[in-house]
Order: structure tokens, then C-alpha cells, then sequence
């Protein structure tokens, strides 16, 4: 009637004391109410017959219409019940419907997915889809249909599988960093049409920076021609284990080099450290640390956020040379210390 979610994890609305909002818990609520009255305008049923006589008219198909002109009776009933005041009219316009099984368009969910371009294995998923009108949540199935790009299956619960047509010329000839959507025409029981979209891409190479302990620091630097006193540097990273002769994992870092080559007076310095044991025998948690202390003359703050190993972060690192607060480090989105911050 009107409620999408499952009412064994639902609490409703208390309708006594609460006004009721066009949600699910209010939309419980706002049934229960009806179910009650229909209950009081019936003398020869209980609330228990009621709720047996729907599951049972439910399994077979729409309602009755004895059913129903008992509900749509008891919504003119509820309007001077002792709940009135807390009742809501979308609330109870929704559940109304649902009781007429007036045609509503349903509403779908998780329309987007990607893919590699030379990914051979399935790829699965699955796309929800709510409707107020009985029977009518569910996808109209599909197996093995032709798309531009693959081939695409879906069952009537919303479960896919899509298989890549990595022999296609426009799949196989996309370069990195480029992609294709292959739209997917979906259609609910009511007829309601979606599309679900599976973004076909070319991913980004990899590059593996290694270090052999007594040897140099391996390094991947970019050396820009001329200077940029404003700019944005973003990339994927991973952080593998790697420990020193002390035991301890070494640290990676990320940094910006201004006319010094030194990291003590680099721009910005984002180290990022594994575990590791202290001075004094404690254990440091990994980290993100931006350390530009390291020279009396230049102090600063230290920033740290948590860290991962051997999970993939999406890193921007923002500079603005003639702000106040130059730097803005952004770790998933989220901005390290809070927001820019004032370099060395």
C-alpha cells in the first residue's frame, strides 16, 4: 500500500502523537490506519480478518472491489478519526492509490555501471524497481540481447549480466582514458522505460615505482617547462608493503618542488607511511603526513589523515601561489586538514 521497503525493518509512524511524512514509515502508518478503520466500520471482522482477507486477495491479483469500497470508505471514515490531525495528505493520496491501483509509472535505481574495454569475464549487476501498483515491481526479463556493444540479460527480480564484445572496433580501438556508453533499454511491468547505461573505458595505465633499499629511491617526476603559479595534479596511487632494513615500511611521498630540490622546503610534501614502530616503542597507525617542519626556517603544521595499504586513493593536489593558503589536498574527495593550507 503505498510502502517500498521491507515492514519487518519499519517502524510506523505513531499517528497518536506524530504528524505522519510521505515516507515509508508515515505511508505504514497511514495503512494501519485504515486497516483499523475498515475494522471499525465492520463489525463482524477483526483486524486479523482484514489483514488475512488482503494477503489472500493480494496473492491472487489486484483487489476486490468489495475490498476496495471498503478501504476507499474508510478514507473518508479516517478524516474524522481521532488520528486526523496527524494524518498526511500525500501519505495518504499514495496509499490511496495503491488501494485503487490507480496506474503509477514506477521509479528505477543503480542505472549505471562501467566496464574495461578488454574485460572478457561477465559483468553483473542489478537495477531495482519500486511501484506502488501491485504485481507491477518487476522488470520485464530479456536474455541474451543484441546491444552496440555486447550482450546484455536480465531477469524480472532486476539481475544482469552483461558480456563486452571486446572484438568490436570501437571497443578494442578506444585509447586510455577514452570511453563509450552502450545504452540498454529497460521496461518495467507497468511499462514504464529506462535505460541502464554501462560505460565502456579504456583504463588508465599503471606505473610501478619501486625501491631497492640500498640503492636510490625510485621516482616518476614531471618537470613543467614554465612555471604555473596555479594548477591541479590528480592521480591514482596503491601502496604496497615495503620495508627498510630497520624493519620499518618505507614511506612513498608526493611532492612539489618550487626552486628548491630539497623536500624540506618543497612546496608541499605528502608522505604516505605504513605502520611503523616509534622511538619510544609505540606503534604508528599508516598515514597520510604533510610534514613541512623539517627546517627551523620554514616551519608549518603537521596534517596526517588514515591510511590504507594496498588500497587504490584518488589524490588532486590544488596549488594557488598567490592565496593566502596555497595548497588544497583533496584524499577521495575530501580535503586533507580541512581545506588549503599555507605552504613552507
Amino acid at each position: 500500500m503505498g510502502v517500498t521497503g521491507d515492514i519487518t525493518r519499519i517502524e510506523p509512524t505513531n499517528l497518536a502523537t506524530t504528524v505522519a511524512a510521505d515516507d515509508d514509515a508515515g505511508r505504514y502508518a497511514t495503512a494501519l490506519a485504515l486497516i483499523s478503520q475498515v475494522d471499525a466500520n465492520d463489525a463482524d471482522a477483526t483486524a486479523g480478518d482484514i489483514i488475512n482477507n488482503l494477503g489472500t486477495e493480494l496473492a491472487a491479483g489486484p483487489l476486490s472491489q468489495e475490498t476496495v469500497d471498503a478501504f476507499n470508505a474508510a478514507v473518508t471514515d479516517l478524516a474524522m478519526s481521532a488520528v486526523a490531525d496527524n494524518l498526511n495528505d500525500d501519505a495518504l493520496a499514495v496509499v490511496e492509490s495503491a488501494i485503487n491501483n490507480a496506474p503509477e509509472p514506477a521509479e528505477f535505481g543503480e542505472l549505471n555501471a562501467t566496464i574495461p574495454n578488454d574485460q572478457v569475464e561477465p559483468l553483473t549487476g542489478s537495477v531495482t524497481v519500486t511501484d506502488v501498483n501491485f504485481g507491477e515491481d518487476n522488470i520485464v526479463a530479456q536474455t541474451d540481447t543484441v546491444t552496440t556493444y555486447g550482450t546484455f540479460s536480465i531477469a524480472e527480480n532486476g539481475d544482469w549480466t552483461y558480456t563486452l564484445d571486446t572484438a568490436n572496433e570501437t571497443v578494442a580501438g578506444l585509447v586510455v582514458g577514452a570511453s563509450i556508453n552502450d545504452n540498454i533499454a529497460l521496461e518495467s511491468a507497468d511499462g514504464t522505460t529506462a535505460v541502464l547505461i554501462i560505460r565502456v573505458t579504456a583504463l588508465t595505465q599503471v606505473a610501478a615505482i619501486t625501491n631497492t633499499i640500498n640503492g636510490d629511491t625510485g621516482e616518476l617526476r614531471l618537470n613543467l617547462e614554465e612555471h604555473q603559479r596555479q594548477g591541479k595534479l590528480s592521480f591514482t596511487f596503491l601502496k604496497t608493503e615495503a620495508l627498510a632494513d630497520d624493519g620499518n615500511e618505507k614511506d612513498a611521498y608526493i611532492t612539489l618542488y618550487g626552486s628548491s630540490g630539497s623536500s624540506s622546503e618543497s612546496l608541499v610534501d605528502l608522505r604516505i607511511q605504513g605502520e611503523a614502530t616509534e622511538d619510544d616503542g609505540s606503534i604508528r597507525a599508516p598515514r597520510f603526513l604533510v610534514r613541512n617542519t623539517d627546517s627551523d626556517a620554514y616551519p608549518g603544521g603537521i596534517i596526517t589523515a588514515p591510511f590504507t595499504p594496498n588500497q587504490f586513493y584518488n589524490i588532486e593536489i590544488i596549488w594557488d601561489m598567490d592565496a593566502t593558503n596555497q595548497i588544497t589536498i583533496l584524499i577521495d574527495g575530501e580535503a586533507l586538514g580541512g581545506g588549503p593550507f599555507s605552504t613552507a
